[in-house]
């Protein structure tokens, strides 16, 4: 809380002419540039429906509602701190690439010796305690050397949950949208709780081109990750691609043609990637393929990727890749900005998976900021901690889950729990209600089982309640039913992007589910 304090003090102190934002509940905010704003107004209409309130807000209306930082980043650090006071806000989407949405650029000595690297540090905007210039040098984050160099103690134990949707144009912005949908709500067997695990040989770096000694093994962390998956609750199905697989029965030769194809199947919610990187391309085995191929993924379902490369700036180039495929690819990913050094990422790695997998409805930002609260430990040293401190990065939507959402909704109060048959005092069996695909553009196929023949209505209301469109009223067979929905409401109006319900209502039992229709 000492960053709201901060913030209400400087306010008094400047008499700043803006207004402190007005007490409302905004637990999530997207933030992005006005002419991307309606792109990202499906994803916050989506959350809100899901009981998350969420709002768009543009950089241009925050400069009118704080008082000015120094620069940019700083009126928008500003900003946050302002709503996790105010709004309660505790998840934040950066919508655009940092050329849209600055970041707040390090400039960190640790690598390479005798030189520096420009770091692009997110983690500002996700750690509200004061304002990373401790020695008021003008130099942000400078790390602690001596006891005469103590440096800016720079807050790095996030307080939000951040993540940054990289996106330069509004078809970007909408297949972001459009794919974390999917991914969020997406079910089904051939998706549920897989993953698809791929690691090289760190060192040496020519391993299986006359260098056959192993100094370092990505498989050894990847069968950490293994442990941790298939221990969770669900527990998942993993399948592996190991460049050195002796003593792990079950893992298979990797091959450029083996794992891209397994990923362009679609069967998995879950890929990560361990040190697949030579030079600018990516190492499966014996073969080298460019980053792009994975801009030409074809899986119907997205996945979430992780990926931890030893390539220079913009490491992380393979998700964001990823991400703009346009006919498949990731709807989020976890790793490293710049080079990923493997004696420190593995932990950040092995800590984040731990988190994202403790609960069916932990988000990646909780798992995400979790991690970096947890390894706060020599962050302040200009050691390999601190570089993967501040390039461990986010690329997703912070409240999504590695399991989809449940679009089910409770049966209301006032209908009953348990129908019970008087002869047996056994429940009846349920009435199901399901709807796909979900999301949907232009048109929701609707399916209801009935376990007895009777009346009932089935309408899409919006969530206030409001009837939108009367699908059925009259009997139904016992069995299945089907609809068609084509988000138009009972004048042949189209409806708006947003979360609808659909509501079944029988003799004996009230159903409802959601579905998001995104155009």
């Amino acid at each position: 809380m000492r960053a709201a304090i901060l913030v209400a003090l400087t306010a008094l102190l400047l008499g700043s002419a803006q207004a402190a934002l007005l007490p409302a509940d905004v637990p999530y905010v997207i933030i992005t540039r006005d002419d991307l704003a309606a792109a990202f107004e499906p994803l916050a209409s989506f959350k809100t429906g899901v009981d998350l309130p969420t709002r768009v807000v543009t950089l241009e209306w925050i400069a009118t509602q704080v008082a000015p930082g120094f620069d940019e980043p700083a009126t928008i650090r500003a900003f946050l701190q302002e709503a996790w006071s105010a709004w309660g806000t505790r998840y934040v989407l950066l919508g655009g690439t940092t050329d849209i949405v600055p970041t707040r650029w390090i400039t960190n000595t640790f690598y390479p010796t005798n030189g520096s690297t420009l770091i692009p540090a997110d983690i500002y905007y996700a750690a509200l305690d004061g304002n990373w210039d401790g020695d008021g040098d003008g130099v942000l984050c400078e790390p602690w050397l001596n006891a005469e160099n103590p440096g800016d103690g720079a807050d790095l134990a996030p307080e939000l949950a951040l993540g940054r949707a990289p996106v330069a144009t509004t078809a970007e912005a909408v297949l972001f949208v459009m794919k974390n949908l999917d991914f969020q709500v997406q079910s089904g067997p051939e998706t549920a709780a897989r993953a698809l695990l791929e690691a090289e040989v760190i060192f040496p770096y020519g391993y299986g081109s006359g260098e056959d000694y192993i100094i370092l093994d990505g498989a050894i962390h990847a069968e950490v990750l293994r442990s941790t998956l298939e221990g969770a609750t669900p527990a998942w199905q993993t399948v592996r691609y190991y460049e050195y697989r002796d003593g792990r029965p079950g893992a298979l030769a990797p091959t450029a043609a083996a794992v891209i194809g397994a990923m362009n199947t679609g069967g998995f919610r879950l890929v990560n990637l361990y040190f697949p990187t030579f030079g600018q391309n990516l190492s499966f085995g014996p073969d080298l393929v460019p980053y792009s191929v994975l801009s030409d993924l074809t899986n119907e379902r997205p996945f979430f990727l992780g990926f931890s490369g030893l390539g220079g700036e913009g490491v992380d180039l393979p998700i964001r890749m990823a991400l703009n495929a346009p006919a498949g690819g990731c709807a989020g990913g976890i790793g490293f900005s710049r080079v990923a050094f493997p004696s420190t990422c593995t932990r950040y790695v092995e800590a984040f998976y731990r988190h994202a997998t403790a609960s069916r409805t932990a988000t990646v930002g909780q798992a995400h900021a979790a991690t970096l609260n947890d390894l706060l430990a020599n962050t302040h040293r200009n050691y390999a901690e601190r570089w993967s401190h501040l390039t461990f990065t986010l690329l997703a939507d912070p409240t999504a889950s590695l399991q989809p959402i449940d679009m089910t909704v409770a049966i209301e109060d006032d209908a009953p729990a348990e129908d019970a048959d008087p002869d047996t005092e056994l429940p009846s069996p349920r009435v199901a209600l399901t709807a796909s695909p979900n999301p949907f553009n232009p048109q929701v196929d609707i399916r209801a089982d009935l376990p007895i023949a009777g009346q009932a209505r089935l309408y899409v209301c919006d969530l206030r309640g409001g009837l939108v469109r009367n699908l059925h009223t009259g009997p139904l067979p016992a069995g299945e039913s089907r609809w068609r929905w084509t988000g138009q409401d009972d004048a042949g109006r189209a409806v708006a992007s947003g979360v609808y319900l659909l509501r079944l209502e029988t003799d004996r039992r009230v159903v409802q589910h959601r579905v998001t229709l995104a155009r």
